[in-house]
């Protein structure tokens, strides 16, 4: 019997789907299945005060997964929500998306900067994360590419993610200059991408000679090195 990953969250919020994101399939060891579970309860964390309703939906669902057989989980959002609290609470191994994508490309360069589609609202997220990572080396800047209004838009059939997700908010060519420019300004040599939302953009982003750190995609890939580990 193959080893079971749960997979908490689709990398868009509360975007519904039951299949798992390509980019975790692109990482993912034949040997070990990732398996994509609900996270009832979850909501938009658009304030501190709703990012702890996040943070105890993840915390029942991994608990979940525990008792359900499951050998890791993996919160599959740079926000991270629940990951300290399911340390504590579970057995098994758990990996976030953000803790991995920042440890990821504090190793790789000691120069980054994050390019986020998230507003300057969201960046609690960003300072509760990196506090949590407690690594030495933190982002030189961190480039916001959506307005503080577009979060209005949440609970709408067409809402900020939506728009994301067919670059109605942020054009492609927008993203790459963005990206660019940060390269260039912040003098840096990586760009770490704020949201997994964003992680089919990896691809493009390197065709376009960007070197980017994908955080769905190493959020993964550090549950299933957690997971032989505990082997």
């Amino acid at each position: 019997m193959s080893l079971k990953i749960a997979v908490l969250g689709t990398g868009d919020s509360n975007v519904q789907e039951t299949s798992i994101p390509d980019a975790i399939r692109d990482v993912a060891s034949s040997d070990i299945e990732p398996v994509l579970l609900p996270v009832p309860g979850s909501v938009f964390p658009s304030t501190p005060a709703a990012r702890e309703k996040a943070v105890q939906a993840y915390l029942a669902a991994g608990i979940a997964a525990e008792k359900a057989g499951y050998d890791a989980v993996y919160v599959n959002t740079v926000g991270d929500y629940g990951l300290e609290e399911l340390r504590q609470s579970i057995k098994i191994p758990v990996a976030g998306s953000g803790s991995a994508a920042i440890r990821a490309a504090t190793l790789i360069s000691p120069k980054y900067s994050i390019v986020t589609l998230w507003p300057p609202a969201m960046k609690f997220i960003y300072e509760h994360v990196l506090g949590a990572a407690d690594v030495e080396r933190t982002p030189r800047k961190i480039h916001f590419m959506s307005e503080d209004n577009d979060l209005a838009t949440m609970g709408q059939d067409d809402n900020l993610i939506t728009g994301m997700q067919a670059c109605q908010y942020v054009p492609m060519q927008t993203v790459k200059k963005v990206c660019h420019d940060a390269l260039k300004d912040d003098g840096v040599d990586t760009i770490m991408l704020g949201c997994t939302c964003m992680a089919d953009m990896k691809p493009i982003l390197e065709k376009d000679g960007l070197p980017v750190i994908e955080p769905m995609r190493e959020g993964y890939k550090m549950a299933e090195e957690l997971l032989r580990l505990s082997l």
